[in-house]
């Protein structure tokens, strides 16, 4: 009953077992990676052995990531919760600070995997983290695709979900994060005159109203 109501009214629990979801995944993929390059090296009996460990590393995770999720679909919701007013972690590394909530931040982050501006690995709990300080971060830093996010794209992007930050820090904290430079001069020097005639800015803005 207590475990119910917490995961009812806490909106912690919920987002620690979906970070801990993430890193499960993570891991999974790698069990995948080494269980192939071995199946397809195969030889001898020892390497079969190393084949039978990886097989039974990948089922434990897999009912591990199978059984949070019925834990959440029983006792949870669906969606991120509504946590803006959780406490920023103390950290000294470099993050945003805006004040979304995780589930607004997830539409985010939903659109710029599935419009391809961010990589498809980046875990969730990454992306909220670099812009809040919430949680704990996995990576150091977020990558930004290289096909359909050039550096115009981030710099609007960037403007769109920061807004009224000085946009020096805005830039710097960018380098950081996502290891891109001239941001700056990317976004004085395109065509568009306000933020509102960018595609991206335009979205990321509806996203987050």
């Amino acid at each position: 009953m207590h475990f119910k109501c917490s995961m009812t009214y806490d909106s912690n629990v919920f987002l620690n077992l979906t970070i801990y979801k993430e890193k499960l995944t993570w891991y999974q993929k790698g069990y995948d990676v080494e269980f192939d390059r071995f199946v397809c090296s195969s030889k001898n009996l020892g390497e079969n052995e190393i084949i039978i460990f990886f097989k039974f590393m990948r089922n434990e995770l897999f009912e591990s990531i199978r059984f949070i999720d019925k834990i959440i679909n029983e006792y949870g919701k669906i969606d991120m919760p509504n946590t803006c007013n959780m406490t920023a972690d103390k950290d000294t590394n470099v993050h945003y600070t805006t004040t979304f909530s995780d589930k607004k931040l997830k539409k985010v982050y939903d659109y710029l995997i599935e419009n391809g501006h961010l990589e498809k690995d980046t875990l969730l709990s990454d992306f909220i983290y670099f812009f809040t300080g919430r949680g704990k971060k996995v990576n150091n830093g977020l990558r930004w695709s290289s096909k359909k996010g050039e550096k115009v794209n981030l710099a609007f992007f960037l403007q769109a979900i920061i807004g009224d930050d000085p946009k020096a820090k805005v830039w710097k904290k960018a380098e950081d994060i996502f290891g891109k430079k001239g941001l700056a001069q990317s976004y004085s020097e395109a065509p568009e005159t306000s933020l509102h005639a960018r595609k991206i800015s335009r979205d990321i803005q509806r996203l987050i109203k």
